[in-house]
């Protein structure tokens, strides 16, 4: 994901960055995270950012496979071939990266953090 960030254009996370600082926080408490990026750099954001969620990965991702996205890597336990790799998911309208680590659980970072993407 931070080899993948550091690649995007100063227009697009200034676009992420404007969702994190007016956009509708997560929870109350995580109101002094806003802009958090602007403030530190990009891997201690993404370290802050990433977060396991209990979900079944259909139910996050089927909807967000329909709109524009790449795969812009692979998650694999040590001694699994590339092919049994979980992709890493990367969705540009949302700035979301997202990746279905189990059966019930999904990865993923919002480059909104911490507030919900655009559209959401």
């Amino acid at each position: 994901m931070a080899k993948h960030a550091s690649g995007l254009t100063e227009e697009q996370l200034a676009g992420y960055d404007a969702c994190s600082l007016d956009g509708e926080c997560v929870t109350p408490s995580y109101e002094v995270f806003r802009g958090y990026r602007t403030r530190h750099t990009l891997d201690e954001f993404l370290e802050m950012a990433i977060s396991l969620n209990a979900i079944h990965p259909d139910e996050y991702l089927t909807d967000m496979l329909l709109k524009p996205h790449e795969v812009i890597g692979a998650l694999a336990d040590e001694g699994d071939q590339l092919n049994n790799a979980t992709p890493v998911y990367f969705f540009p309208d949302t700035g979301v990266y997202a990746a279905a680590v189990s059966e019930t659980r999904v990865l993923d970072a919002w480059l909104c953090w911490p507030c919900y993407p655009a559209n959401w």
